[in-house]
């Protein structure tokens, strides 16, 4: 399906919701979870960037309610954002309670949301986007552990995204402009369902398989934009791409991923809410700062256009 037919189904699909649904506050359930990181010292983990089952239960327990998307995901995307910090196989406050107090939901929504939209947080999801466009995964690790040394606090890589060196012998497989490539990718691939998201009316819910197929589209278009960029450049390095985007394997992989950005991300972060039937909506305003990557918001509507116009190469300057 073109990018502009994905377009306007999704845009043209929406139902209007029985009454309009306010975000939901997310300040309320920040707080709990710091404060109690901080009365513990720490939260346990069941794996990389995820919170033990038992911790999400004490705090459903204690507070009797889970925020929308669960602790475990809230939890995630607040590492994202400083609030809190992975540690081995715990989590521990990265933020001051007071300091935390300061931040209002709108705020919050931004960070939050931005975690992955700027910091490829969770890394889960991050993976499931690299599956989207068939990126090779020592590629994906590469570029995501350079955009995470960018945004850390370490200032010997604070601009250069040949600092990252994950545990390679030999990093010269890792070529910059490749990589520079695939980086504009996975934010092209990002900001081009954010920047439809923006234009969905929060008095109507949609359909998620629609937002899926917009996704997908936009995955094409970001992955087109990147061959165009490498196309006449010899190749000395690790090759970026493993698979062809039109197998169905590759329309399976990206459904799921879609639907992830929604589960993962944009519940959690009081953006959009889900309801049972398989439809979405996303709250007033809750995405109109956020930024993908360095994209403001003007730079992602652009990138929507681009593909909308079926213009590839418009990323080649």
């Amino acid at each position: 399906m073109k990018g502009i037919n994905s377009y306007l189904e999704l845009v043209e699909s929406g139902r209007d919701l029985p009454e309009l649904r306010p975000a939901t506050p997310i300040q309320d359930p920040v707080l709990q979870l710091l404060s109690h990181a901080h009365q513990q010292g720490h939260f346990e983990a069941d794996g990389a960037w995820q919170l033990a089952a038992r911790v999400s239960r004490r705090l459903e327990k204690l507070h009797n309610t889970s925020p929308p998307g669960g602790w475990a995901r809230l939890c995630a995307l607040c590492c994202g954002c400083g609030i809190l910090r992975p540690e081995r196989e715990t989590f521990v406050p990265n933020l001051a309670l007071d300091e935390a107090l300061n931040l209002d939901d709108a705020s919050l929504r931004r960070s939050l949301c931005e975690a992955f939209t700027r910091k490829l947080v969770p890394p889960a999801s991050a993976a499931g986007l690299f599956i989207m466009l068939g990126i090779h995964p020592a590629w994906g690790l590469w570029v995501a552990h350079s955009i995470h040394n960018r945004n850390s606090q370490q200032e010997n890589s604070a601009t250069d995204i040949r600092s990252a060196k994950p545990g390679w012998r030999d990093t010269s497989i890792f070529e910059p402009h490749t990589a520079q490539a695939i980086e504009e990718a996975v934010f092209t691939a990002i900001a081009i369902p954010i920047a439809a998201l923006r234009k969905l009316d929060p008095t109507k819910r949609y359909p998620i398989d629609a937002f899926a197929r917009l996704t997908r589209a936009g995955c094409r278009f970001a992955r087109a934009s990147a061959d165009a960029q490498l196309h006449d450049l010899t190749l000395l390095g690790l090759q970026p791409f493993l698979q062809n985007l039109n197998t169905p394997l590759g329309a399976h992989n990206q459904d799921f991923a879609a639907a992830d950005l929604l589960d993962a991300v944009l519940v959690p972060a009081g953006i959009a809410q889900t309801f049972d039937d398989g439809t979405f909506c996303v709250h007033k305003d809750s995405l109109a700062d956020v930024q993908v990557g360095e994209l403001d918001p003007s730079a992602q509507e652009l990138r929507l256009i681009w593909m909308l116009a079926d213009q590839a190469g418009c990323q080649v300057a």
